[in-house]
């Protein structure tokens, strides 16, 4: 079995977690596996030191002669018999160069994410002939995209949910938060992972802050921010200013050690509008840390309220405080969550599972 994973992610996140647990955990089956990204990809530093074939070229356009050119190249080389798309614009290559060359290889699409906005030509893209199967992260993907989907093409779509490692590293803290942001060691943590873009709904995040800051009227309390700038980190800034937050949250920007940070948090927050998985939920349930989260991807599928986590619907900063509040009153009602929480995770999200039925995935297709 010679697979190529082609991926035109330049930035780390979720997504390319899952791939690179994807192209580890395979090496433990009769898969041949390569890589096919853009030289600035930061999968090609976590993917150094295995045996994996790293075929990258410059950055450019999915739709340049130079990225049909090498796609068609890898595919005749390489003797490749199925191509994993991770990226929607990784889709959009192989499209037009399987009308131009006509590759005849199986395709399976991953699609980890709810797009808000869908245009003409990508409804043409997700429907062409050549992609053998669509795998969605939840169920609650899979239904949204539906929307965009012909009917003749339902039956491409499958769910295989995304899976983290049953490890918790037991590495030295290499930043002790309270110790680092000067905080009490009372100070109740709120921890918060994302990168600053819109589907990540931060400004939630600050609303619902301030809603228990200046409305509930705790002061024991400092939410931590961790993931990338973007152009719309400036007006979060602006949006703690005006509420006078200065001193309640704190923006840590990208970090590589996000596994000895996360246990530090008393409670994790998620305030998305929109959602595939996300995996950072299932790290909580391994960590065993309470959540506290609107209504999105896999928790929309499974995450039953107030067995597993507080959820709160889209937009509710009201509710998603004081679930905050109680889980801060009574830990011992965290305790129990934690509890369900985790066998959730052991029963369906571990990283052996998500491999393994890719895997069978991969074969049924062939």
């Amino acid at each position: 079995m010679n697979i190529l994973h082609v991926s035109g992610a330049d930035v780390w996140g979720g997504n390319e977690q899952q791939l690179l647990s994807l192209i580890i955990g395979l090496q433990n089956f009769e898969v041949n596996q390569s890589l096919f990204c853009f030289n600035n990809s930061p999968l090609i530093e976590k993917l150094e030191q295995t045996d994996i074939a790293i075929l990258s070229i410059p950055k450019s356009s999915h739709l340049s002669k130079n990225y049909i050119k090498f796609l068609k190249e890898i595919v005749s080389t390489q003797k490749i018999d199925l191509i994993h798309l991770h990226t929607s614009a990784s889709l959009t290559g192989y499209v037009v160069t399987d009308i131009f060359h006509n590759l005849g290889v199986k395709v399976i699409f991953s699609k980890k994410a709810v797009s808000s906005k869908i245009s003409f030509l990508s409804k043409i893209k997700y429907n062409y002939k050549g992609v053998d199967s669509i795998v969605c992260v939840s169920e609650y993907v899979k239904e949204h995209f539906k929307a965009v989907l012909n009917s003749k093409n339902y039956h491409k779509l499958t769910v295989i949910c995304d899976g983290v490692t049953e490890n918790v590293y037991k590495s030295s803290v290499e930043t002790d938060l309270r110790e680092s942001l000067g905080l009490e060691p009372s100070t109740f943590i709120i921890g918060n992972i994302a990168n600053h873009t819109k589907a990540k709904n931060l400004s939630l995040l600050v609303e619902t802050l301030n809603y228990l800051v200046n409305d509930l009227n705790i002061k024991d309390l400092h939410l931590v921010q961790i993931g990338y700038f973007t152009k719309r980190t400036e007006s979060l800034r602006e949006k703690v200013k005006e509420y006078n937050l200065e001193a309640y949250i704190s923006f840590l920007g990208f970090s590589e050690n996000t596994h000895t940070l996360h246990p530090q948090f008393n409670v994790f927050l998620m305030t998305s509008e929109r959602e595939g998985g996300p995996t950072v939920i299932l790290e909580s349930f391994k960590h065993k840390i309470p959540v506290v989260t609107t209504r999105v991807g896999i928790v929309d599928d499974c995450v039953s309220n107030g067995e597993h986590a507080y959820v709160a619907e889209v937009g509710d900063f009201k509710d998603l405080g004081e679930s905050i509040s109680k889980l801060k009153d009574d830990r011992c009602i965290g305790e129990q969550m934690v509890k369900c929480a985790y066998n959730l995770f052991l029963n369906n999200f571990t990283e052996k599972k998500f491999v393994q039925k890719t895997y069978e995935h991969y074969s049924k297709i062939l």
